[in-house]
C-alpha cells in the first residue's frame, strides 16, 4: 500500500509540473532592473541665501529704528517661498535677534531683523520639499 501511494503522488506531481511548463515563446520576457524606470527626480533645488552669513552691530540698528539689516533666501525652482523656521531658529529663540519684518515674493523671502543681544546664531529657513537652510549670524557691539 505504501509503494501505490507514494508511486501514485510522484505520478500526480509529474503530471503537474509537465502541466506547467508552456514553450519559451510563450514566456513574456523578463525586464532588467538596468531598463527599469529611472529614479524620480527631486522636484526643487537647495535653497540661496544672500548674504550667505551675516554679521550686524547692535549699536548700528538701535531698538525702534525703521530699517534693519536682512537676508534674501530663495528657492529657485520652488513654488512657495521660503519661510523662517522660529522654533528652531537660535538666533530667535534664544533672544538674540527679533524679525522686524518678513516679505515673501514669488520663490524668495527676505527677511529683515532686529538685532538684539550680542552672540552668536543661527537662522533657520524651510522650503519646499523639506529643504532647509542655516544662515550663521554674528551680532557685535
Amino acid at each position: 500500500m505504501r509503494r501505490s501511494a507514494s508511486f501514485v503522488l510522484t505520478v500526480a506531481a509529474v503530471t503537474v509540473l509537465v502541466a506547467a511548463c508552456v514553450p519559451g515563446s510563450e514566456v513574456p520576457p523578463i525586464k532588467s532592473p538596468i531598463s527599469a524606470e529611472p529614479f524620480p527626480t527631486a522636484t526643487s533645488t537647495a535653497m540661496l541665501a544672500n548674504p550667505s552669513a551675516m554679521t550686524i552691530s547692535k549699536s548700528a540698528y538701535p531698538s525702534g529704528g525703521t530699517s534693519y539689516p536682512g537676508v534674501t533666501v530663495s528657492q529657485p525652482s520652488a513654488s512657495v517661498a521660503p519661510v523662517v523656521v522660529t522654533a528652531q531658529s537660535t538666533c530667535i529663540t534664544n533672544g538674540n535677534m527679533s524679525i522686524f519684518s518678513a516679505t515673501p515674493n514669488g520663490n524668495a523671502t527676505t527677511v529683515e531683523v532686529e538685532p538684539l543681544v550680542i552672540g552668536q546664531c543661527v537662522i533657520q529657513f524651510g522650503g519646499q520639499d523639506g529643504v532647509t537652510l542655516l544662515v550663521p549670524v554674528t551680532i557685535t557691539n
